[in-house]
């Protein structure tokens, strides 16, 4: 029995050690091959705008370029390239970005400088707040599409989400200059002047704004504040007034109107 026994345990042994062998033996095959087909190098967010852009340098020579090179391209080339463009933002509007982002890279290979392949890509970096990379497409356009307010506005929003206020309304003042009556434009002055505290020119764009929207209650409060703040303390109680117009129960405007007379009362004192 002993021998037998003894003959059992090694024919166990034997056989375990087969297992085993077999098991990392297909484990070790099977990671190869899962390596042949992943391991190829990843580009960075910031490496995959600059491989699938031009520099800003590049771009912008493009555009200053005489416009007859974009007849270099043919005819199929063209109606490839808008049906691209539909494609792309058909996948975007379903959310199916990384679908966009490989239409957009086969649209750019065929036209590296095409606006609208490029406005798409910034439209998706935007939404996935990839605000850094869309920033740097907005720049390249402006710089070639100056009287295109459309892309300004757009990079003026983009600074706006990345807390560069000064900046971004730098570039609404340059539309705002000839586009007087775009209220979208008046809109984000008031909200990013009022931001940073400079009332004196929230003011302004906020009385532009109340022209074309005059029982816009925010604006109203954002006026009642502004004049506030620049001691014009008269004026700013026939603000609430209105807003109380409006807005007979509105317990903020009511608050301010009674604490407001209250100090003007004192000072007359």
């Amino acid at each position: 029995m002993n021998i037998f026994l003894k003959f059992e345990v090694i024919i166990f042994f034997i056989t375990l050690s087969y297992c085993v062998y077999y098991i990392f033996h297909r484990i070790y095959i099977v990671y190869f091959d899962v390596k042949k087909i992943v391991a190829k190098p990843k580009l960075s967010e910031k490496e995959k705008v600059a491989d699938i852009l031009v520099n800003r340098e590049k771009i912008q020579q493009h555009y200053k370029k005489d416009k007859s090179s974009k007849s270099e391209l043919t005819d199929a080339t063209k109606k490839k390239i808008i049906d691209i463009v539909k494609k792309v933002r058909i996948n975007s509007a379903k959310g199916y970005f990384d679908a966009s982002k490989n239409l957009i890279v086969e649209g750019l290979s065929l036209d590296k400088f095409n606006k609208d392949l490029n406005l798409e890509l910034a439209f998706i970096y935007e939404k996935e707040r990839n605000y850094e990379n869309a920033e740097y497409i907005y720049r390249d356009l402006r710089e070639v599409l100056k009287d295109n307010y459309e892309v300004s506005k757009k990079l003026g929003f983009i600074l706006a989400m990345q807390n560069k206020i000064e900046e971004s309304i730098k570039i609404y003042r340059d539309i705002y200059s000839n586009q007087k009556g775009d209220m979208e434009v008046v809109d984000m002055l008031c909200n990013l002047t009022y931001e940073i505290k400079k009332y004196k020119s929230c003011l302004k764009f906020v009385k532009v704004y109340l022209k074309e929207n005059p029982r816009n209650v925010e604006k109203l409060f954002m006026k009642a504040t502004c004049l506030e703040q620049l001691g014009k303390i008269g004026e700013c109680i026939k603000v609430y007034e209105n807003i109380l117009t409006l807005q007979p129960y509105n317990t903020d405007a009511i608050y301010k109107r009674k604490e407001l007379k209250g100090k003007l009362n004192n000072e007359k004192i």
